[in-house]
């Protein structure tokens, strides 16, 4: 991302000094360019904010999601009564292990 804003900026910089160097360039021109680059600079630099806060914010849900997934997959095993508490730690035990491999 950071090359592209550079690129951006420095496209923009080159062709202000180019129209700032033409005599017959007004400042009106010179205006447009930079007013144009800062415009696509602050789009690509907010719309990497923007998801990045975004995806940030959705890895606490997926884990959740994950642990209420497999916990929900372990009664629908319909176990019977005696391995019951079995199929729990089981369960548990496989949260755990998807929490963990989440964190790492």
């Amino acid at each position: 991302m950071s090359v592209g804003v550079a690129a951006v900026f420095l496209l923009a910089l080159a062709t202000v000094l180019v129209l700032a160097l033409k005599v017959s360039s007004s400042g009106s021109a010179i205006t447009g360019v930079a007013t144009g680059a800062f415009g696509v600079i602050g789009s690509v630099v907010g719309g990497y904010f923007g998801v990045k806060t975004g995806t940030d914010q959705t890895k606490p849900l997926a884990a959740a999601a994950s642990a209420a997934s497999a916990g929900a997959t372990a009664i629908a095993l319909h176990v019977p009564p005696d391995a019951a508490d079995r199929a729990a730690r089981a369960a548990n035990d496989a949260v755990a292990a998807t929490h963990a491999a989440m964190n790492a």
